[in-house]
């Protein structure tokens, strides 16, 4: 479980300070920077990018109030995943009735399509 949870902060672009932070809580132990480093590397290495991509749904939906929603067709095969953060469901909740979806650049350089919540002011 603690590897997945490295997988998924090396997803996220996390600091390497923050993930050796996370190793050192998980494993109860103080781990070097070195010894950080190495075992990212190992996660990194040990799994293509295909199987760290479709671990991560289930791994993000593992941390308190963040809310994954994986679009699979009639073959089971996942066509689109909606991860929702906790930060994010706050400002749903606050400004829900006055935040609209920007589709204006579309994707991403690997294809994947992107939208950016924008708040509007009504007239």
């Amino acid at each position: 479980m603690v590897f997945d949870q490295v997988g998924v902060l090396a997803d996220t672009n996390t600091e390497s300070n923050q993930i050796q932070q996370f190793i050192s809580g998980a494993l109860d132990r103080h781990v070097t920077p070195h010894q950080a480093h190495n075992i990212f590397r190992k996660v990194l290495k040990s799994t293509s990018a295909d199987k760290q991509l479709s671990r991560m749904p289930d791994t993000v939906a593992t941390f308190a109030d963040h809310l994954v929603l994986v679009i699979r067709d009639q073959n089971d095969v996942t066509s689109g995943v909606v991860i929702q953060s906790a930060v994010q469901r706050l400002a749903f909740e606050r400004w829900g009735e006055s935040l609209c979806m920007d589709w204006t650049y579309g994707t991403n350089n690997v294809g994947f399509h992107l939208a950016t919540l924008t708040k509007k002011q009504h007239p």
